[in-house]
């Protein structure tokens, strides 16, 4: 009997796989400024869908935008330059535009781990605009980075799969991804408790919090894409996902400038951005049924890119640079 189950569900996963390419082998679909469009217009055509690199191209982008919008406001705050610091402002603020646009058309567990590429980049801006040192253990982290991107990129669906308005609206009342929600929430409900009590492991709780609400955020905003190419009304469909990205986000900016706030940034970036790209990508993994059509042997590789990813990232966080007095007070 185990046998014939796990023969019917091969089977049923060979289907949707089948379904999904289908669907990529009959639309073609571009960028589109129309955001009741999901930020894509697709049109039938006959052979196979090339739309998911336009995904990664603006995940690639919106990480540019972010690390060079951060890095302009550290330059702008230096030199007292308010036109640069504006400047850097406005790129940081559409990287969350541009993020929404590439989940049109890409999964979000395949898009998730670029979000990581910002440190990288960072590695590369640093030294010409602010005169620091690349260190042996920046490279191995950035090595670590890049080899983990690169894992989870080649095990994860490029299968851009097209759904029903109600099949949509299935997707969050599964009861695997109900699961999910009710272990991330309490997980950042202990984090938030902790904090509260100003436990020794409050520096990481903060980051925890916000890398939490921010892959609820990349996941609402996947999600208000897919609704609006389905055609979903704006009541209650798309005004309940705008009303949640309107929720997370702000959430997620609060609690890490509370963060960054009250300890070193040099510690507190690192872990949010390992936490976000951690949530991000198995949220949307499991929410979008992403995970649904990965072999045993895909999912392992792709846990071991996400933990090298991951790994990178915190080695930052575990050897961080010379502090500012500024970052070395708070720190204390």
């Amino acid at each position: 009997a185990r046998s014939l189950a796990r023969r019917e569900a091969d089977a049923d996963r060979e289907a949707r796989t089948a379904d999904a390419k289908t669907i990529m082998a009959t639309q073609e679909c571009s960028f589109s400024l129309n955001p009741l469009e999901g930020f894509r217009h697709c049109v039938e055509v006959v052979e196979e869908s090339n739309s998911v690199y336009i995904g990664i191209a603006l995940a690639i982008l919106a990480s540019c935008m972010n690390c060079l919008g951060i890095n302009l406001q550290k330059v702008g705050s230096r030199r007292g330059s308010a036109m640069i610091t504006t400047l850097g402002l406005v790129l940081a603020s559409a990287t969350g535009v541009v993020d929404m646009a590439s989940f049109a058309f890409a999964p979000q567990s395949l898009l998730a781990p670029f979000g990581a590429c910002t440190l990288v980049l960072n590695l590369i801006l640093a030294p010409p605009l602010h005169g620091q040192q690349i260190r042996r253990v920046d490279l191995v982290s950035t090595a670590l980075v890049v080899a983990g991107v690169a894992t989870c990129l080649s095990n994860s669906s490029f299968e851009a799969v097209t759904r029903t308005l109600d099949e949509l609206r299935a997707l969050p009342v599964r009861p695997a991804y109900v699961r999910w929600a009710v272990g991330l929430a309490t997980a950042v409900g202990l984090a938030a408790a902790h904090a509260a009590r100003g436990g020794r492991l409050s520096a990481l709780c903060f980051p925890l919090i916000a890398g939490a609400l921010g892959g609820c955020n990349a996941l609402s905003a996947k999600f208000i894409g897919e609704l609006a190419g389905a055609g979903a009304p704006l009541l209650p469909d798309l005004a309940i996902a705008g009303a949640a990205i309107a929720v997370f986000a702000t959430s997620q900016l609060a609690v890490l400038n509370v963060g960054i706030g009250r300890y070193s940034s040099l510690v507190v970036v690192p872990v949010f951005v390992a936490c976000f790209v951690t949530f991000n990508a198995v949220g949307g993994g499991i929410f979008f049924l992403d995970f649904a059509k990965f072999t045993p042997e895909q999912m392992q590789a792709y846990a071991g890119g996400l933990a090298l990813l991951v790994g990178g990232v915190l080695l930052l966080a575990a050897t961080p640079a010379e502090e500012p007095a500024a970052e070395k007070a708070k720190a204390s």
